[in-house]
């Protein structure tokens, strides 16, 4: 049987119910006592262990909305495991997972059924499948959506793919709707954006890479909001990264249509100037953009009109990172430099901790109907401890994950995850004895 737990002297910070406030975390058999101001009210259950944390802060654990598993040019130590570990070494309770076309399928119901059973058993974070909109993300055929679903699926995508077939998007948004199934896509108009590795500019022009305009991203966008006012599905659009696509999301949300959205942190932390050394660590899909972009993601966060805040972990092995920059391949693992990234922007001023962590955490859970994202009482207790203050560098051979290919390696954060913990069980740990009380 599992001691209770009581973590005294912390700042609570749960967005589901509007609490940032000093108190304690009283955790009982897996669920969550109380939580905030009042929770020294209930007493201290026989037995219970007892952390003092200083002022240090607990939240509800992360909940990944947007992670790739089993990608083509993943190295092959890259298994269920070592991306749970990396999740729970980056303070992720909940891992929503993506296929990648060419990479493990996700358009069966054994494909689905076999990605559940791993993320339930053989990872220390659970993995929740989405799965593929058209048989092996060649948009021409629409997989079982029904069946999936009863599988375990989530939610439909079509990993970076954007469907060029407009008339089969609008029947899968109607199939996807009636099975109340979220559809996640990405947004680039793909003979605009075919070949492209950079934002069109002088940036671009400068460095003599192929690129694409901004207007790629929001072409597609407008076109899945006019299916999506036309259908009625709930759409969510995977990741945004232009000024021009918050917009397009900003007024489709004041009509009034089940529309959410996200962006990635590595959109919010770059702008396309990071790539002047030509260092493929900076490839990335969409492309990074120019900072006027990255200052509106930011605002739209601080705003409401983007909703979530995602790693897009991408494994890729040395050899896929290792080339000229336009023939690298894009992506760069996320899950345990998200938390620390995410931070500058509060850190920064640009956005509050208790937003923060909604983005991080609350939406995400509510987006894809998953347990998580909340410290109320009788939940489950999925939470991490962070410590605000800490400094320290990113090291990326300290990494969970088997692949390194980060952007982010060498940099300075301040905030570090203390612990993480699942079901009222530490997942991850970092010097958290240190704080226990005899």
């Amino acid at each position: 049987m599992v001691k209770p737990l009581i973590f005294t002297n912390a700042r609570i910070i749960d967005p589901s119910r509007q609490c940032d406030e000093y108190g304690s975390l009283i955790v009982i058999e897996g669920k969550i006592a109380a939580a905030g101001a009042q929770a020294h009210n209930q007493g201290r259950p026989e037995g219970a262990k007892h952390y003092d944390l200083g002022g240090r802060v607990v939240i509800p654990g992360l909940v990944d909305g947007r992670a790739f598993i089993g990608t083509a040019d993943s190295l092959p130590g890259e298994t269920v495991k070592t991306t749970g570990a990396a999740a729970a070494a980056g303070g992720v309770a909940a891992l929503v997972a993506v296929a990648e076309k060419g990479g493990a399928p996700a358009d069966t119901v054994t494909a689905i059924r076999a990605l559940c059973a791993a993320g339930q058993n053989g990872s220390l974070v659970p993995i929740y499948p989405v799965a593929a909109l058209t048989k092996g993300m060649e948009g021409c055929e629409l997989t079982e959506f029904g069946l999936l679903r009863a599988a375990g699926a989530i939610a439909l995508a079509e990993g970076h793919e954007t469907l060029r077939n407009s008339a089969i998007l609008r029947r899968a948004f109607q199939y996807a709707r009636d099975y109340d199934l979220p559809v996640m896509l990405e947004t680039q108009e793909a003979d605009l954006s075919a070949g492209a590795v950079m934002t069109e500019g002088w940036q671009a022009s400068f460095m003599g890479l192929p690129a694409a305009p901004r207007a790629a991203e929001a072409i597609a966008l407008q076109r899945d909001m006019e299916l999506a006012r036309l259908t009625g599905v709930r759409y969510h659009a995977a990741h945004i990264s232009t000024a021009p696509a918050v917009e397009i999301i900003r007024q489709a949300k004041a009509e009034g249509l089940a529309v959410s959205a996200a962006t990635s942190i590595n959109s919010l932390s770059f702008n396309e100037t990071a790539i002047g050394a030509y260092d493929s660590a900076w490839r990335f899909f969409p492309p990074l953009r120019a900072e006027e972009d990255r200052q509106a993601l930011i605002a739209a966060i601080a705003d409401g009109v983007i909703d979530a805040v995602t790693s897009c972990h991408e494994p890729r092995s040395a050899d896929a990172k290792a080339r000229p920059f336009a023939a690298a391949a894009a992506g760069a693992v996320g899950l345990e430099s998200l938390l620390p990234a995410a931070l500058r922007l509060y850190h920064s001023g640009h956005i509050s901790l208790l937003r923060l962590i909604e983005v991080l955490s609350t939406r995400p859970a509510q987006i894809f109907g998953l347990p998580g994202g909340t410290l109320q009482p009788g939940a489950a207790a999925d939470f991490a401890i962070l410590d605000l203050e800490e400094t320290w560098l990113f090291a990326k051979d300290k990494l969970a994950s088997a692949c390194n290919n980060t952007a982010f390696d060498k940099m300075p954060f301040q905030g570090r995850l203390i612990a993480g913990f699942i079901n009222g069980k530490a997942v991850y740990e970092r010097n958290l004895s240190n704080l226990s009380v005899l």
